[in-house]
Parts: C-alpha cells; sequence; structure tokens
C-alpha cells in the first residue's frame, strides 16, 4: 500500500510516479488467481493486461455456473462499455455498489439493464443487474467515426494523470487503450507493447523535420499511434494553415 517514489530531484521519478504501481483494473475485469499471500489479504493475479498483487476483499472467485451465466449473457446480449467517468452503477434498489470509468466493460442484460459482478460474503461473485443513464453506457462495439471519438475524448480531457493508473486515473497508454475499448478495439496496456506485434514504421534515424513529413503522408487520423521515450499519442490529424500536426495524449506535468 506505500508508494514508492524514487527521487524528487528526477523528472518523471517523484509524485505520482509510484514505481510500485502497475495499473488498474476496472470492475468485471476477469483474473486468474495464481497465489494467495499468507496472511490471505493479497491475491497474485494474472489480467488481460499485466499481473500484479491485488487487494484480496477487491476479487471476487467464480463458479463454473458463475462463468456459464456470464458467457450467455455476453453472447445473447452482448458487451455494454462505459463512455462516461465516475458513473454509479446502481441496482433496482437505489444501491451504488461501485462507480467505474471509461474502459469498464460489462455483460449486457436486457432493455437498459447491464450485469455487475458483486462479491458476496463467502468472496464468491454473483451477478446483479444494475441500469445505468443512457448516455453513460453503449453497445459494443461503436462505429469510429470522429463524432463517437469527440464525444469519449471529452469525457476523458482534464482528468489527472495517473501513472499506472494510480487513484484510477490514466498514464498515457491507459488513456488510448481506454479510448478505444468501446469501439471494440483492444490495446496491449503499456506504450512499447501498443507498438510491438503490429505493423509500424521505425523513424528513429530521421530528423525530426523528415518524421514529422512522414506522419503528414502516412499516418491514418484517429487510428496511428505515434511512440517515442517511452511515451504513446493519437495521431488526429493536422490543422492551420501550416498544417500542424495535431496530437491527443494523456501527459503528466
Amino acid at each position: 500500500d506505500d508508494p514508492f517514489f524514487f527521487g524528487y530531484q528526477i523528472a518523471g521519478q517523484g509524485y505520482p510516479f509510484d514505481d510500485w504501481q502497475v495499473t488498474s483494473e476496472w470492475v468485471g475485469t476477469p483474473v486468474y488467481i495464481v497465489q494467495e499471500s499468507r496472511d490471505k489479504l493479497w491475491f497474485y493475479v494474472i489480467t488481460p493486461s499485466t499481473e500484479g498483487w491485488v487487494h484480496a476483499n477487491t476479487t471476487a472467485k467464480v463458479s463454473s455456473g458463475f462463468i456459464k451465466k456470464w458467457r450467455n449473457a455476453s453472447l445473447k446480449n452482448g458487451l455494454n462499455a462505459l463512455v462516461e467517468n465516475d458513473v454509479p452503477l446502481s441496482d433496482k434498489n437505489g444501491k451504488t455498489h461501485v462507480k467505474s470509468n471509461i474502459g469498464a466493460v460489462l455483460a449486457a442484460g436486457t432493455f437498459d439493464f447491464t450485469y455487475l459482478p458483486v462479491r458476496d460474503s463467502d468472496g464468491m461473485a454473483k451477478m446483479i443487474l444494475v441500469r445505468t443513464p443512457k448516455s453513460t453506457i453503449v453497445k459494443m462495439p461503436i462505429t469510429v467515426t470522429p463524432q463517437n471519438m469527440a464525444k469519449v475524448m471529452r469525457e476523458l480531457v482534464g482528468r489527472p494523470y495517473g501513472w499506472g493508473g494510480m487513484s484510477f486515473y490514466n498514464d498515457c497508454s491507459q488513456e488510448l487503450k481506454s479510448l478505444f475499448t468501446p469501439f471494440g478495439i483492444w490495446l496491449p496496456r503499456h506504450s512499447s507493447n501498443q507498438v510491438e506485434g503490429v505493423e509500424h514504421i521505425d523513424l528513429s534515424d530521421k530528423t525530426p523535420n523528415d518524421r514529422i513529413a512522414y506522419v503528414k503522408a502516412h499516418a491514418k487520423p484517429l487510428m496511428s499511434i505515434l511512440y517515442f521515450g517511452g511515451h504513446v499519442v493519437l495521431y488526429m490529424g493536422t490543422d492551420g494553415p501550416d498544417q500542424h500536426v495535431i496530437t491527443y495524449q494523456s501527459v503528466w506535468g
């Protein structure tokens, strides 16, 4: 629980750069429990994005019956993705079980309801139905259009920077991962992984002007990720009489 900051005298090594923090996982994320700590307060888990220790009381174990019910709901009704932040997920009695953010994916229920996994008193997962305002959740995948991308971006802009998902805020790679999730596009969690394993062009041996010229000529607006020095940004296009390159990114400082 204690953060580890390498040193405040070095840029990017003080707050909020907690070197113990790897990422945050949204509610409903499936994980595989590898190990339990001796005091039974922590689980070491593998997630779709990474691995690490989590508080045991934030994780619920699932039965084969739960898995079957969750899969059947997903196959029958599809998946819902949040497109707003700090959305309260409340049951039919008005009890809010958790707030979640863009990047969360849940099994869809019927009509305006969504299934939420919650932990019971025995530490097992059970499914309940929650209702959210229509503006906050969409059936995945939504179509990649400038209008839809702008809607999600407007909800992300202005939030504090969160290294490794600290306090459930986004760093640069989590920002892009969260942005693309409602569109059904899965990105790895970390910046270097978001450019590895896919078609990419290395421009590191080019001059800055040559790099910019190449980006203008070949990058696809809203779909091309630019990577440099452990940082990722999304290419938006060009603007103005001089055709300046416009990018979208989560920055610290």
